[in-house]
């Protein structure tokens, strides 16, 4: 008994003394400048693996040994040690090395700037919605260094192209970025509008394009192979990774947050040729009321037979201002951020219309989003993102279509009435200043049609987990679809197509991935850090696309636009593609006392389109960087901040699925006399060999690259400096050479040729003036790039990339400069004059190179200044060198409706053309600049187009007004308010005829820098309200 008691008191007393030893901590974590909590802070017992993790008010609770020390850490702040028996509220310093270097890099990792061994560029999600635009990546022009936006035109939902450092990195495959929304890779796909030729096309957008612009917290361009290595072969030129808002800035404010923004802008042409308004329709001086010429009489008020057959007055008009309209941009974004204990949420809801200015012409997004993150415990995390999208519009036809509004109405004379005279006769004929292919601008508006009707889904969902403080294991899966359903339609009695003509095309993509990612911290010494990443990485991509077509329509009207109603029906096809990469990779960075930085990172790929024995490879990267600064005795006032950084890199890409088996596809049969016969006919089927040959032998393009750079800030940051120089060289191409008929096809899929590219980027950031009450901060951004086409196959020269019906094209030249306009040139001597005939007129020479495409550089400004709670912000870019052919210039001034035309042709021969004579006399013979000039000399010459690429645009402007805080102190409800006048594309600099150089015929293919008939670009101004609840 005694000892059963002696037992009992033992254990009690050992139970009162641990009860002693241990209590329960708790508190909160907050910013030592505002207060505000900080959520996501480590709390942890020093010398243990146990601790906890703020929530998402700051709030932490766990127990300790009463003599034990808190260690308390977070990204961005100094840590701290504090004793048990002191703990409680804890406030963080921000630490100056890191706050607001923080970036976002390849997987979603978070990384010190100042740690990099690699340029990346940073967009803040405020920066996009300053002065809106519906497009994403029209935002992103002029904003970072080394980044090209590229527009297809004006219409709503038209795609824009956007490369990193010249895009240069694949001869023939696809040279833009990948785009990465929370981890999660995503399609910026443009489905069916590539077209290579000005043949036709639709304005069908850039699949990043859908994103909202308005939920974005902040946007990494990772430009080069280092930089984006561990995205692997779907990264070989770069990635936009982009980062959207959570519910943490509610918890950091302690309060739901409740945010409205709504804004109106009116879209106009921002330019339209100039016209000559002296001369009418017709030819050779006569009238004609049935050509697109305007090579006809002076307008004198003569009367003349009309297209109606009626007697009528010449007199001008001004057929664009009939038609053109003013569009409008209507943006409306509501968000809540809100919290709990444990969880973050942020819901979103956006809706766009855009009208054009092309009647009948709009296009709608609407957006829904949520985002989620949970802490379970101090070891287990989760979230998701679910984003829904609904993208609808009507959507003109392009180029040379003969139902692109533009394109009629571009050469209309101005002696037609365009809108008096109508567009459709009482038996449902088409009314047209011309015959032919071309309609009535108001008849492709009303008789034809292009629409669209995406639904698109990306998600994701997220599980982390840490069984020890430096263990961190995160299992990352998301999605990516759409369904795009498209109908085209030709009345009857529509040019190029007076049967009518009706089609349906469905289009669908899915892509499935898997992140795997295990995230070592193990401590290497006193001063060294270390994180080493290990992973797998598996994405399934399908494509899939139904099209079914039919002509000889039995009624007329856009009601009856269905293809039961074509008596002809077309067989349906179909085509489908599967895309399989899975990957494995290593990613390992140490520090030493936060000043020296290496890293080191691997990938290998399996990739489903290469042949089973050259399926595999991999690549590697090396990186540092050396913060100079730090270890040197510099005065601050003088050199702030200094880092030189340099890394080597290497990346694969695969080629596209089913380049390895040779192919059959539907088989047809014509007599030349009649529509022939296309299988299955009846029960008996017929397929036919491709052309192209399969190649088992393929290997990924490989791409090798290196680069140095140095970050410099000077006088406390007043002044920023960031410089990079970069090399790169891709062999093993993946292109289709010709070969002989009689191996019995046209071309045969190798690997050959080598693309370098080497280029420097320069950023400067400065603060010229910053007072208690005023700040001017400016940045300025510069590019300079160069690319070469070193090599292709043997025996080949030269390969196509993109170009008009006929000549000229673009093309990649052996030992060139990559993207070379290739045309009909004027024959010159070997002094380089131009030689001119006995005639007078300028002889026609050699196809030939008429100059590179790409820019001799690019550069922004960016301004602005802020006085109080008024901030006015203006952007500036522009591209500088480079060719350009002016298409649009050629046509108008072959159909004589330009004003040089209109100024020249009744001169008489009076204009000495600038040459010499065969036998190398200046040429002295007088020419007349008439029809026949415009029509048959200068337009035949493709040289005469080509100008220098120099242009320069008034980007953005906006004016913001915040209103006082001191107004909503004593406010439920409000939290703030904020009023902004904007702008977009307010203005054009440019020696260039006629038409914004920026637009590109060829929307985002390889083949840049021509344009003919592109439709124009806007001009946008308006207001946005902002208010914070």
């Amino acid at each position: 008994m005694k000892k059963a008691l002696f037992v009992f008191v033992l254990a009690v007393n050992a139970i009162l003394q641990a009860a002693a030893q241990n209590r329960t901590v708790s508190g909160k974590v907050t910013d030592a400048k505002d207060g505000s909590p900080i959520p996501g802070a480590s709390v942890v017992i020093k010398g243990t693996h146990k601790g906890t993790v703020a929530g998402p008010d700051g709030s932490y609770s766990l127990v300790a040994d009463a003599n034990a020390t808190l260690v308390i850490s977070f990204v961005g702040f100094n840590q701290q040690e504090i004793p048990v028996s002191k703990a409680g509220s804890i406030q963080l310093a921000a630490d100056n090395k890191q706050l607001g270097e923080v970036l976002v890099t390849a997987l979603g990792i978070q990384r010190s700037k100042r740690a990099l061994g690699y340029s990346v560029g940073e967009v803040k999600g405020a920066d996009l919605v300053q002065a809106p635009t519906p497009n994403l990546v029209n935002a992103l022009a002029g904003k970072v260094a080394g980044l090209q936006v590229t527009e297809s035109g004006g219409a709503p939902g038209e795609a824009s192209r956007i490369v990193l450092r010249g895009g240069a990195t694949s001869l023939l495959g696809d040279n833009q970025p990948l785009f990465v929304v929370d981890g999660i890779p995503i399609s910026n796909s443009n489905d069916g509008n590539g077209a290579s030729t000005t043949s036709g096309g639709q304005a069908t957008p850039n699949r990043a394009a859908d994103i909202n612009p308005n939920d974005i917290e902040s946007i990494s361009i990772l430009k080069g192979p280092a930089a984006s290595t561990l995205y692997g072969i779907r990264a070989a030129a770069g990635a936009i990774i982009i980062t959207t808002k959570s519910g943490k800035s509610a918890a950091k404010a302690g309060r739901t947050l409740v945010d409205l923004n709504s804004s109106y802008s009116i879209d106009g042409v921002l330019r339209l040729p100039d016209y000559q308004t002296t001369y009418a329709q017709g030819n050779n001086g006569n009238f004609s009321s049935g050509t697109s010429s305007s090579w006809g009489p002076k307008i004198e008020g003569q009367t003349v037979t009309n297209v109606l057959g009626e007697q009528d007055k010449l007199k001008v008009y001004n057929p664009r201002k009939q038609f053109l309209q003013h569009g409008g941009n209507l943006n409306n974004n509501l968000s809540i951020a809100t919290y709990n204990d444990k969880t973050t949420y942020y819901f979103s809801a956006g809706n766009n219309y855009t009208t054009s200015y092309i009647p009948n012409q709009d296009y709608k997004k609407t957006s829904l989003r949520a985002n989620a993150s949970t802490n379970w415990s101090s070891k287990f995390t989760s979230s998701f993102n679910l984003n829904y999208i609904n993208t609808n519009g009507k959507v003109p036809f392009l180029g040379q279509d003969g139902n692109n509004p533009l394109f009629a109405l571009m050469h209309t004379p101005v002696s037609y009435n365009l809108k008096g005279l109508g567009y459709q006769r009482p038996d449902g004929t088409e009314i047209n200043f011309r015959g032919g292919s071309f309609d009535n601008p108001y008849w492709s508006i009303n008789n034809t049609s292009f629409t669209t009707n995406l639904d698109r889904m990306i998600g994701s969902g997220q599980l982390s987990y840490k069984p020890l403080s430096w263990i961190d294991v995160t299992y990352r899966i998301g999605t990516d679809f759409y369904n795009d359903s498209r109908k085209e339609f030709r009345d009857i009695h529509t040019g190029g197509n007076a049967t009518g003509f009706i089609a349906n095309d469905n289009i669908y993509r899915k892509e499935v991935n898997s992140d795997l990612l295990v995230t070592l911290t193990p401590k290497i010494g006193k001063d060294w850090t270390s994180t080493i990443i290990v992973g797998n990485n598996v994405n399934n991509r399908v494509y899939r696309e139904t099209y079914a077509s039919g002509q000889g329509l039995i009624l007329p009207g856009k009601a009856n636009a269905n293809i039961s109603n074509a008596a002809s029906q077309f067989p349906s096809s179909e085509s489908d593609s599967k895309h399989r990469l899975v990957g494995a990779f290593l990613d390992a960075k140490f520090a030493y006392k936060n000043l020296l930085f290496l890293g080191v990172s691997a990938r290998n790929d399996w990739s489903s389109t290469l042949p089973k024995n050259n399926n595999s490879f991999f690549y590697p990267s090396v990186d540092a960087a050396f913060v100079f600064t730090d270890l040197l005795k510099i005065d601050k006032k003088i050199l702030s901040f200094g880092k030189i950084r340099a890394n080597v890199a290497q990346l694969g890409k695969d080629a596209d699925p089913y380049q390895l088996a040779t192919t059959y596809s539907t088989g047809s049969v014509s007599d030349g006399f009649t529509d022939g016969i296309t299988f299955p006919f009846g029960s008996n089927p017929g397929k036919v060999l491709s052309s192209s040959r399969g190649n088992a032998n393929i290997v990924p393009e490989k791409t090798t690259s290196y680069e140095v750079g140095a970050e410099l800030k000077f006088l406390n940051d007043r002044i920023g400096l960031d410089f990079s120089y970069f090399n790169s060289k891709s062999k093993d191409q993946i292109i289709p050479i010709s070969v002989a008929n009689s191996t019995g096809y046209n071309t045969v899929v190798v690997n050959a040729g080598q693309l370098n590219k080497s280029g420097i980027e320069l950023s400067l950031n400065l603060v010229p003036v910053k007072t208690q009450n005023f700040q001017w901060d400016m940045t300025v951004n510069y590019s300079r790039i160069r690319s070469k086409v070193v090599s292709l196959y043997p025996g080949v020269s030269q390969i196509y990339l993109g170009g008009f019906s006929g000549s000229p094209a673009v093309e990649a030249i052996a030992g060139q400069r990559y993207g070379s306009l290739f045309g009909t040139s004027f024959l010159r001597d070997d002094k380089g004059n131009i030689v001119v005939d006995a005639d007078g007129n300028p002889e026609t020479g050699d196809t030939k190179n008429l100059g590179y495409t790409e820019p001799d550089w690019i550069g922004s400004v960016r301004s602005s200044w802020t006085y109080k709670n008024l901030t006015l912000s203006v952007l500036f870019d522009g591209r500088f060198g480079g060719t350009y052919l002016n298409g649009t210039e050629e046509l108008l001034d072959f159909y004589g409706v330009t004003k040089i035309t209109g100024q020249t042709r009744d001169a008489g021969a009076n204009y000495i053309f600038k040459g010499v004579t065969e036998d190398g006399k200046v040429n002295t013979t007088p020419i007349a600049r008439d029809q026949n000039y415009w029509q048959n000399v200068l337009n035949s010459v493709d040289e005469a187009y080509a100008v220098k690429n120099n242009w320069a645009k008034f980007r953005e402007v906006s004016l913001t007004y915040q209103l006082p805080e001191r107004l909503f102190t004593n406010s439920k409800f409000f939290r703030g308010v904020a009023i902004s006048a904007m702008g977009h594309n307010l203005a054009l600099f440019t020696k260039i005829h006629h038409i914004d150089p920026e637009s590109s015929t060829w929307g985002t293919g390889n083949g840049q820098g021509a344009g003919r008939m592109d439709l124009p670009t806007t001009r946008s101004y308006g207001l946005n309200v902002h208010v914070s609840f």
